[in-house]
């Protein structure tokens, strides 16, 4: 409880400077708008957090447990999420673009309509995005 505090209040007040906050336990805490670019949050416990317009451009949260998170608007680009929860999140609006999901479970996740565009859109764009959800779980009842 005092260390959790202590974490959350850390983060708050750092800017422009990479915060580590592997396996914290920030569930339910309204994180919108922070700024965790190059962030590691790996194993982090961040349920029903919102993270709404976040930026967590080139953050780490690798096996990071995100159930029912709100990222909307939250800039992701060049993210690591390989091996995250994000069952149940809602991504709608979020910047995705470059960030990695392998092994990721994103079951019954709103990932907006930026995905399926993006699905629809190049190539090359579409490759990467099957690259990065490789081994992740999208479809489950």
């Amino acid at each position: 409880a005092e260390g959790h505090v202590r974490a959350l209040e850390a983060a708050r007040m750092v800017s422009e400077r990479r915060v580590v906050l592997s396996g914290a336990d920030l569930r339910g805490e309204t994180l919108t708008a922070l700024d965790l670019e190059h962030a590691t949050l790996d194993g982090a416990q961040m349920q029903r957090t919102s993270l709404d317009g976040a930026n967590l451009q080139l953050a780490r949260l690798r096996g990071a447990t995100l159930e029912e998170a709100s990222l909307r608007r939250a800039h992701l680009q060049w993210a690591d999420l390989t091996g995250a929860d994000l069952t149940g999140a809602d991504r709608g609006g979020a910047n995705l673009r470059w960030a990695t999901f392998a092994g990721a479970s994103l079951a019954r996740a709103n990932l907006g309509k930026q995905l399926s565009a993006k699905l629809a859109g190049s190539d090359e764009l579409t490759d990467h995005i099957d690259a990065a959800l490789e081994d992740s779980y999208v479809n489950e009842l």
